[in-house]
């Protein structure tokens, strides 16, 4: 039981140590093996065409104005959002700093309070760290989310996207115009 113990515990650190690179060589890999698919049969290779040609038109309507606009819009959306919250993540180690001070102002009376361990403040500290480590992920996510939408929105991505699927599909249909 203990050596099986042993050889799980080793197969999930690689398996948690190799999970990065393989999700960064499934990206790189991902588009090269789909269209090198698509080579090997007459009906996937008409499939892929079909979607190519899809993909492009949609590019062409997300390459209006309006629509990168919208996008934009989100992406500020989603920074608002995130600005409101960091106020409330910055508010809570104030008034932790005020209720500190305050302790320490009472000691420096001569006034102690022998407190227990688990005091109900002690809970409140617990419960306060909890809601910044809350507020501190929901921040990172909305930021994450803005900079998605910024990047989505761009003009240069879109057209490197485009001149991407533009040059598989010329690929697959032999026609290099």
């Amino acid at each position: 039981m203990e050596r099986f113990s042993f050889v799980v515990g080793v197969i999930g650190i690689g398996a948690f140590l190799l999970a990065i690179p393989m999700a960064v060589v499934a990206n790189i890999l991902t588009p090269k093996i789909a269209a090198w698919w698509a080579t090997t049969s007459h009906i996937r290779r008409q499939k892929r065409i079909a979607y190519l040609e899809l993909q492009l038109r949609q590019l062409d309507c997300r390459m209006l104005l309006s629509v990168r606009h919208e996008r934009m819009l989100r992406g500020f959306r989603y920074i608002a959002i995130a600005g409101a919250l960091m106020i409330y993540f910055l508010l809570i180690p104030i008034t932790q700093l005020i209720i500190i001070h305050d302790h320490l102002h009472s000691l420096s009376q001569g006034i102690t309070i022998p407190r227990p361990p688990l005091s109900p403040r002690s809970s409140r500290v617990y419960a306060l760290e909890f809601i910044c480590l809350t507020l501190g992920v929901v921040i990172q996510f909305l930021c994450s989310r803005a900079f998605k939408e910024f990047h989505y929105a761009s003009k240069v991505y879109l057209a490197n996207l485009y001149v991407r699927r533009k040059a598989e599909l010329a690929e697959l249909t032999g026609d290099w115009t």
